[in-house]
């Protein structure tokens, strides 16, 4: 009897033990064969994961216009990001953001896909925000802090303190839209100290600026697309007489629209780019 009960608890202990033991066992499985269908993830990925666990990219993040990385891309093949095109790569975890395709989304759950999606940056902060979501859901925290401490170091060298009275700055892209409330653009232009148009204007998130009110209140700096010179109607307003006349060279800096069309760590060059244009503007 006493060899069948001494039997029976070694059992128990031993499945007791291996329960206990298989959430460890499953928190230390990272995922090592990662896609990301985004641009946006795309950057992030890009910049916290070892190359070799990338088995793809978004077909974006090979065009130099549209993103800051596409020299890093080399030998990672770049999809449309369709579901076909995502079972045959077999990922362990596969990145997209808020504002992907729902359908993809989630077919490719209810097919035992797991995916991590990223709402969009609309301001500095969230930049952190995504990089700790990215790098807790591919097992890269320490790289992920890394990222973090270059960003809020360089962070530190450009806050201005914001004055109400103090230098106005606007952006201006394709076909007159500007960036308000409630975007990266403001954000940036905020932290460096200006006080942006659209507040004057009381608009939030993206709107349609008219030529005849920019330069009716002639802000200190137009921050503008660094567009293609092509024929294009859309890009008119870059080349209007109007906006020649009523600012001048040092007023106008081009900032490519791919450093922060998403919040990445890239997105960083736009406060120099600002930062030296506003310089050489004093001079």
């Amino acid at each position: 009897m006493y060899f069948w009960r001494t039997i029976t608890f070694g059992v128990i202990f031993i499945a007791i033990s291996i329960i206990s033991s298989a959430p460890s066992i499953a928190l230390d499985k990272k995922p090592k064969r990662l896609v990301s269908i985004n641009l946006c993830t795309d950057q992030l990925l890009i910049t916290l994961a070892p190359k070799s666990q990338i088995l793809a990219l978004s077909h974006l993040i090979g065009d130099s216009n549209s993103s800051p990385y596409s020299d890093r891309v080399k030998g990672i093949p770049l999809i449309q990001g369709t579901v076909e095109e995502i079972l045959t790569l077999d990922p362990d975890l596969v990145l997209a953001s808020n504002h992907s395709n729902p359908l993809t989304i989630n077919l490719l759950r209810r097919l035992g896909v797991k995916v991590q999606t990223v709402p969009p940056v609309k301001d500095l902060r969230d930049i952190e925000i995504n990089i700790d979501i990215v790098a807790d859901a591919i097992g890269q925290t320490t790289r992920g802090g890394q990222v973090k401490d270059r960003i809020r170091a360089l962070l530190t060298k450009y806050k201005r303190q914001k004055k109400s009275n103090g230098p106005v700055a606007a952006t201006i892209w394709a076909n007159n839209i500007s960036a308000g409330k409630g975007t990266l653009q403001h954000s940036i232009i905020s932290f460096l100290g200006f006080q942006n148009l659209s507040e004057n204007l009381n608009v939030t998130g993206l709107y349609s600026l008219p030529l005849e009110v920019l330069i009716q209140r002639k802000p200190d700096l137009i921050l503008v697309s660094h567009y293609i010179d092509a024929p294009s109607l859309s890009n008119a307003i870059f080349s209007h007489p109007a906006l020649k006349k009523a600012f001048s060279t040092e007023a106008i800096i081009k900032i490519p629209d791919k450093l922060w069309l998403c919040g990445s760590p890239a997105s960083i060059d736009v406060l120099e780019l600002i930062n030296k244009g506003w310089r050489g503007r004093e001079r």
